[in-house]
């Protein structure tokens, strides 16, 4: 939690209404990366809707509660409008599952096994790196045979398997 947000506030998320009582309304829920309707356990999602944090300031915050099934997703980014979540990476797939904010009306959401989405730029230019971080452009385009780096999400289980909301340590398969 956020030790900085005052505590009747704070409390006020955890029994599920936001800012002045008004609960807190979902109105979609997408893949992170590409915005599509594909989520995978583990993957990056976004959620939209109202009241769905009491912070304005859609600066970086944690603490929205949410839930998707009867586990707590890991929230990385919330304002009023929109929520970034990692989707639990044990929930199960393939069966319909309430995704609840704080106390919203259930928004029902399929998991599936592998749901791959690439993030990109506005516009739909999928971010790439070079192999020395700075970032693939019309100007500074990749080489032949140069190794990139691409941002995604929903590719499904690790070996090992990683924690929801930790960050992988070694190198995951």
């Amino acid at each position: 939690m956020n030790r900085a947000c005052p505590r009747s506030v704070v409390l006020s998320l955890i029994t599920g209404f936001a800012l002045y009582g008004q609960t807190p309304t979902i109105s979609g829920v997408t893949d992170g990366a590409s915005f599509g309707p594909k989520i995978a356990p583990g993957g990056i999602a976004s959620i939209f809707g109202t009241n769905l944090s009491a912070d304005s300031s859609a600066a970086p915050k944690t603490s929205a509660v949410v839930t998707v099934g009867d586990k707590n997703a890991y929230v990385s980014y919330e304002s009023p409008t929109e929520l970034i979540i990692q989707i639990p990476v044990d929930a199960p797939v393939n069966i319909s599952l309430p995704l609840i904010v704080g106390s919203s009306a259930p928004f029902t959401i399929t998991l599936s096994q592998y749901a791959p989405a690439l993030f990109s730029f506005p516009g739909s230019v999928v971010v790439a790196l070079h192999s020395d971080g700075s970032t693939v452009t019309a100007t500074d385009p990749a080489e032949p045979g140069e190794t990139l780096s691409l941002y995604a999400t929903g590719l499904g289980p690790t070996n090992p398997p990683v924690t929801t909301g930790t960050v992988p340590t070694g190198n995951p398969q």
